[in-house]
């Protein structure tokens, strides 16, 4: 049977806030094969669960992330009163349950994620992401087993031959972007597709029948039902 991946956008975030370690914690036990999350790094070099530049669309304080450090982004919490989680402590979290989405969100995150996954042994369920071509290319070169995948949300950006120049194995693009021929010629070229953000049954079951690999989704109980009507769940 075709195995679609169903993949949780910052875990679960229709049901637990963005990034945090009770959105990754649903996300699995609703059903997701892989959560994806944001990195960003704080004044002090630690690699932190944080999707925007400032924290104050998710937690109740403010403040750029790289001008603070982690102790001080830790004194807020997040909308469950949740502490912002660290990158370890996410996969410390997911380690042997499932795969991990790593999106790198500014440069200083680049080496050192790839630095944590490698001490834990964990690079082969994790796959990085980034909007900067450039970022992936230097984690391969210093980690050449890493596995990347090329993201996108322009229509004018070419996904595939960007993707296979990178080395990745997979591309993500973004919903609107994205067209059963990119899909087939992405498969014709050895990638995998994955397409972002997609939260309603009939988007869901669109992209699959145009052979789609992963959903990425805020609901991965909406495609774990929509999978299960399909006969593929």
């Amino acid at each position: 049977m075709r195995r679609i991946m169903v993949i949780g956008h910052r875990g679960a975030m229709a049901h637990e806030p963005e990034n945090s370690l009770s959105s990754f914690e649903t996300a699995i036990a609703l059903g997701a094969d892989m959560v994806e999350l944001d990195v960003r790094t704080t004044k002090d070099g630690e690699i932190v669960a944080l999707h925007d530049e400032d924290i104050a669309r998710c937690t109740n304080g403010t403040g750029k992330v790289s001008k603070m450090s982690l102790a001080e982004i830790r004194a807020f919490r997040l909308k469950n009163h949740e502490r912002v989680p660290t990158l370890r402590e996410t996969l410390e979290k997911m380690n042997g349950r499932c795969q991990v989405n790593v999106h790198i969100k500014d440069a200083g995150a680049v080496l050192r994620s790839c630095g944590i996954v490698k001490e834990m042994k964990m690079m082969g369920d994790v796959i990085f992401t980034a909007f900067h071509g450039s970022w992936l290319i230097e984690i391969k070169s210093k980690c050449p087993h890493a596995r990347v995948a090329c993201i996108a949300r322009e229509k004018d950006a070419n996904i595939v031959r960007a993707a296979l120049s990178l080395g990745a194995e997979a591309i993500h693009p973004k919903s609107r972007i994205t067209t059963k021929k990119m899909i087939d010629e992405a498969h014709k070229a050895g990638l995998k597709v994955n397409v972002w953000t997609v939260n309603f049954s009939w988007q869901m079951k669109k992209f699959i029948g145009w052979g789609a690999d992963g959903i990425i989704t805020d609901k991965p109980d909406l495609m774990i039902r929509t999978l299960g009507k399909l006969g593929l769940r």
